[in-house]
């Protein structure tokens, strides 16, 4: 390259690497980011950006060696011409965004353009294995600025980061170890609430068969109604996040199956870069992590949504002030990280199948942050971004949330077989219609059915 910088061949495969390896059999491991434009992208110069950033982030154009003992980064022969396509149709742009990304194939980053009579759509598909939410976001600001540079330097060419730390020791650095015993305790209170009690309220989904590749559910939030729900948090000191897990948790008490006791829980998510300075870390890598919550019942008629609200905004508060996120990388990873690949999958493939047989997994909601504008700057910022949340495997079901310009955007992918799709498209009219609700209300303690329509 023009830099001079030497890309190595290999590289080192991080803790959670092998981590999120191990997650892959809960999911499919891809987050997408969709970005609808009024104008039109320049094909070419997108296929030279989309070049350029797969060595600008070299672990984007590696592709992931499941070594038994020790698996490790190794980066794929030039060129690599299969990274950028072009849809004929929505039926195809759609197909591009439920198909699988083989991190052992390579590369890491997928990008596909429509050009949409309305305008063009993009979709940027990250490899979880190299990235989390976070780190995508960070991917495609990299890409857009590329772009946007080749449109006066035809010949730029940006400095691969080959130095940039994609360990999370960046951010372990930051926490005291006075914070550890504690972090150990919030970890194993966590682990009792999970496999003790009653089941967690969960979506019934009917079957755990994966019939063919997943298919989406969106919505959209329009900038009004969004103001209206943040407004309504704050009145009650509580956030956005705080609004939309009560607004899911009520959703599935109505769809839950209520033939046997069972208890409030979600499994959220923190990124994690919150404790480094300038919130970024050095190389694209995972840095969030899993957070269990648990609110006992499900909500009584009588407690309304303003009285669940409360019993959340109470445990996410406590939460952030108590190191969230962190539990698994202080208390377990340190643990594990000596096993073997081969022993990790062995030893969580069967905790997994027990913990789907039992249905003992809560549902999931990730926020997945908001979208700026200069990350999707493309020449010109779209009208619409939001990010997919990568689709989840049967039994198992989990929301992903995402904002841009005032909107926010849920997703969740599903498998046919799994349920039928009318459940699946009531379970997110279930939850619009609790947001809904919220607009200029001051509380909802009426009696009557849980969603209080």
């Amino acid at each position: 390259m023009a830099s001079g910088v030497l890309i190595p061949d290999r590289m080192r495969g991080e803790l959670t690497d092998r981590a999120i390896s191990v997650i892959h059999r809960l999911s499919e491991m891809i987050i997408t980011l969709e970005a609808h434009f009024d104008g039109r992208l320049d094909p070419d110069r997108l296929t030279r950006a989309v070049e350029l950033v797969l060595d600008a982030e070299p672990v984007l154009g590696c592709r992931f060696v499941y070594d038994r003992w020790r698996p490790y980064w190794e980066r794929l022969p030039l060129p690599i011409n299969d990274a950028f396509l072009v849809a004929a149709d929505a039926a195809s742009f759609e197909a591009f965004a439920c198909e699988p990304l083989d991190p052992g194939r390579g590369p890491q980053l997928l990008v596909c353009l429509w050009p949409a009579p309305e305008g063009d759509r993009l979709l940027v598909k990250v490899g979880h294995y190299a990235a989390d939410a976070g780190a995508v976001k960070e991917a495609i600001e990299r890409l857009a600025e590329t772009y946007r540079r080749l449109a006066t330097e035809p010949g730029y060419e940006p400095e691969p980061n080959v130095g940039g730390s994609r360990s999370m020791g960046q951010v372990m650095r930051h926490i005291p170890w006075s914070a550890r015993p504690r972090i150990t305790g919030n970890y194993l209170r966590a682990m009792r609430g999970v496999a003790g009690g009653a089941p967690p309220t969960r979506f019934p989904l009917t079957s755990e068969r994966r019939e063919g590749p997943p298919r989406y559910a969106l919505r959209h939030l329009a900038r009004e109604q969004v103001a209206a729900v943040a407004e309504y948090g704050r009145r009650r000191q509580a956030t956005i996040n705080d609004v939309v897990v009560t607004a899911v948790l009520r959703a599935l008490s109505v769809l839950a199956d209520r033939s046997r006791p069972t208890e409030l829980r979600l499994l959220v998510t923190a990124d994690l870069r919150r404790h480094l300075p300038g919130g970024r870390g050095a190389g694209l890598c995972n840095m969030s992590g899993i957070d269990p919550m648990s609110l006992g019942v499900p909500p009584d008629l009588d407690e309304g949504f303003d009285g669940l609200l409360a019993r959340v905004t109470r445990h996410t508060r406590a939460r952030k002030a108590s190191w969230i996120g962190l539990n698994d990388y202080v208390a377990m990873l340190p643990v594990i990280g000596w096993m073997p690949m081969s022993w990790l999958h062995g030893f969580f493939g069967m905790l997994i199948r027990a913990t789907n047989r039992w249905r003992r997994m809560p549902n999931g909601l990730t926020n997945m942050g908001p979208i700026r504008r200069e990350t999707v700057d493309f020449d010109a910022a779209p009208r619409r971004a939001f990010l997919r949340v990568p689709p989840t495997f049967p039994p198992n079901f989990v929301l992903g949330m995402s904002g841009y310009g005032g909107e926010l955007s849920l997703s969740a992918g599903w498998y046919p077989g799994s349920a039928p799709e009318a459940l699946v498209e009531r379970f997110f009219d279930l939850v619009v219609e609790e947001l809904r609700g919220v607009e200029g209300t001051e509380g909802r303690r009426g009696r009557g059915d849980p969603t209080c329509r």
